[in-house]
């Protein structure tokens, strides 16, 4: 239902509905258990949506803290060097430019640009 919400630019209720999820994935595992990785993979998904949302309404500080905390959690999961969190490295990057932070969105470009050239195999 948030992806709906958010699709229709109805970001506050999406980030309601996001919240309410993320509140039951931590009832279950918390967000640092390496108990269950599908159910943290999930968390992390649900933190880059929020993300998505704070970026859209342009809450740019609190996108990037929850897309940081999405990353971290990602990492966990399958490793810096993963497509997931070369594309969360990226959103971040994003965070960067739209808060004039230059020199940390080239260097968090150039990272996420690596991990996808390692993980393709190619320059994308």
């Amino acid at each position: 239902m948030a992806h709906v919400h958010k699709n229709q630019h109805r970001f506050k209720e999406a980030l309601r509905v996001y919240r309410e999820a993320l509140q039951i994935q931590e009832a279950c595992v918390g967000r640092q258990s390496m108990f269950c990785a599908s159910t943290l993979q999930d968390t992390a998904h649900t933190l880059y949506h929020m993300a998505f949302v704070h970026h859209k309404q342009e809450g740019y500080e609190e996108a990037l803290r929850v897309y940081e905390e999405s990353l971290q959690i990602m990492e966990a999961c399958l490793g810096r060097q993963s497509r997931q969190c070369a594309d969360l490295l990226h959103n971040i990057a994003n965070m960067h430019v739209e808060l004039q932070r230059y020199e940390d969105a080239e260097r968090l470009h150039e990272e996420a640009l690596q991990i996808h050239e390692a993980c393709s195999g190619a320059r994308v």
